[in-house]
C-alpha cells in the first residue's frame, strides 16, 4: 500500500495554534523555562512600548545554541528530552507561546564563548501568509536588528524577540496612553507571575541553580504561594 504525504497548510495551522490559550505572563514563563534548561544565571526581560514598533525581548546568558539547534528549536514538534519539571512537553512551547502574542518571532543565539558569531532565524506570519510554506527566515548579520544581538556581545546565550505585538496591544492603532497603560499592567502581572512560578530558583532553594530575572531593569522578587513562613500554614 502506497503512502501519500499530506503537508498541513502552514498558514491555517499556525494561525490556529495562536489560540491555544496562552496569556502574556504564561507565554513569557514558557520561554524563561527554556533559559532555565540552558543553565542561564541571568535572564533579562525588556518590554518596550512604541506603538506598532513595540517589542518584547527575553535574553539569557545560558549555553546558547548552534545554528542547527536554533532551527530545531523553531520546528513545530521539535525533538528534545523533557523532564517532569519542564513547563512544556510537546516541542511546541517556544513557538506557540511566542506567536500567541506576536506576529514575528526571532531567535538569536551565541554558542561559542571564544567567538562572537551569532546565528538567528525568525518565524514571520506575514511571510507565511504569502507563501503558505513552513519556512523560517534566516537573518543574516546585516539584517539582525541591534536589540536582537546586543545582549550576546559579552557572553553566550539566547535572545527571543517578539515584534508586531497584535495580541498584546489589542488596538488597531496601538498608540496613546491607553495602549501604554495596558502594556504596563501586563508587566505588573508578569512580574508577579514569574516571581511565583520560579520562586524556588529565585530564592536559592534549588542547590546550584539560583538565577536572577530582571524585568525592564528591575529585579523580580520570589514569592512562595504556599506561604511557608505563615504561622497557620500546615506543612
Amino acid at each position: 500500500m502506497k503512502g501519500h504525504e499530506l503537508i498541513p497548510s502552514a498558514k491555517r495551522i499556525i494561525h490556529s495554534l495562536r489560540d491555544m490559550g496562552y496569556d502574556f505572563e504564561q507565554a513569557v514563563a514558557d520561554v524563561v523555562d527554556n533559559s532555565v534548561k540552558a543553565n542561564a544565571t541571568e535572564i533579562h526581560i525588556d518590554v518596550q512600548f512604541d506603538g506598532d514598533d513595540s517589542w518584547v525581548r527575553i535574553a539569557d546568558n545560558g549555553t546558547g545554541m548552534r545554528e542547527d539547534q536554533i532551527k530545531e528549536a523553531l520546528r513545530y514538534g521539535s525533538q528534545r528530552k523533557y523532564t517532569d519539571d519542564d513547563l512544556g512537553k510537546f516541542g511546541l512551547g517556544l513557538k506557540t507561546a511566542s506567536l500567541s502574542q506576536c506576529r514575528r518571532l526571532s531567535v538569536a543565539s551565541r554558542h561559542d564563548p571564544k567567538h562572537r558569531d551569532v546565528h538567528a532565524y525568525a518565524w514571520d506570519l506575514q511571510h507565511i501568509g504569502k507563501t503558505d510554506r513552513w519556512e523560517v527566515l534566516q537573518l543574516r548579520k546585516g539584517s539582525m536588528v541591534q536589540m536582537l544581538v546586543e545582549p550576546l556581545d559579552k557572553s553566550t546565550g539566547t535572545v527571543v524577540l517578539w515584534e508586531n505585538l497584535d495580541r498584546m496591544l489589542g488596538y488597531k492603532k496601538p498608540y496613546g496612553e491607553a495602549a501604554r497603560k495596558r502594556l504596563l499592567q501586563d508587566c505588573r502581572r508578569l512580574e508577579r507571575h514569574l516571581g511565583m512560578v520560579f520562586h524556588r530558583f529565585l530564592s536559592g532553594q534549588v542547590k546550584g541553580r539560583a538565577f536572577s530575572i530582571t524585568l525592564n531593569g528591575n529585579a523580580v522578587e520570589a514569592w512562595d504561594p504556599f506561604c511557608p513562613t505563615e504561622a497557620k500554614t500546615i506543612a
